[in-house]
């Protein structure tokens, strides 16, 4: 959101509605949910409370809106953690995951066979991106022209799938 100040004609953010003087629209609500690959869980098991998920190797995105350390509980709140890694970049993150190197808190998950959910009912959130600008290059046509192909992209590549779960 910074860079809309200085360089950007857009933003792509994530939490509560980016607020005056920016001009938002929503892009889709996501599941943020905890994965891991079958290969980890070869080596190292799979927690199934809280108390065990500190014994695992975490990796966490740096979200805009939450501390690293603070991941979502279903039921509101959240779980101090220790990541072993953190993440500016997404797809960083899920490559990781995929390799098996740890448990990762992610919005859209890996795309690979043998990903699985991590203790779906305690950890998660529902997640909401924005498409933020200033107000006078909302009407831009370089951001209008942004935004229609962004919108129907995101929602077709966030839908959450159904993964079994670990």
């Amino acid at each position: 959101m910074a860079e809309l100040e200085r360089e950007a004609d857009v933003a792509v953010t994530s939490g509560p509605r980016p607020s005056a003087p920016w001009v938002a629209r929503s892009l889709a609500d996501v599941e943020e949910r905890a994965y891991v690959h079958e290969s980890y869980i070869e080596r190292a098991g799979v927690p199934r409370s809280l108390a065990e998920l500190g014994e695992h190797r975490l990796l966490t995105w740096r979200s805009p809106d939450r501390d690293t350390t603070q991941w979502p509980l279903r039921r509101g709140g959240s779980h101090r953690v220790e990541p072993v890694l953190v993440f500016n970049d997404l797809v960083g993150l899920q490559e990781c995951i995929e390799a098996g190197l740890g448990i990762g808190l992610v919005t859209i998950p890996p795309q690979l066979p043998g990903v699985r959910v991590v203790m779906p009912t305690v950890i998660g959130a529902r997640v909401r991106f924005w498409l933020a600008s200033a107000p006078a290059g909302r009407w831009s046509p370089s951001v209008r022209a942004f935004a229609r192909e962004l919108v129907p992209f995101i929602r077709m590549n966030v839908k959450q799938q159904e993964i079994p779960i670990a």
